[in-house]
């Protein structure tokens, strides 16, 4: 399974599979899909960078 970054044009990034993102912005209200922009770039995630960008997010998760 291959994990994307994408990127938006307000520079908002989101990390996962593209059926992920489809149902991020899913979710999304008319007005965020407005400010977030359309999707500027997608590159394949390393293996490496997807376990550090995990690691991050579960290190933020436990000081919430």
């Amino acid at each position: 399974m291959k994990r994307y970054e994408f990127t938006f044009e307000n520079g908002c990034t989101y990390n996962g599979t593209i059926s992920d993102k489809n149902e991020f912005v899913k979710h999304l209200t008319k007005r965020e899909k407005s400010e977030m922009g359309k999707i500027v770039s997608k590159r394949v995630l390393t293996d490496r960078e997807w376990n550090a960008w995990e690691n991050e997010v579960d290190a933020f998760l436990a000081t919430v």
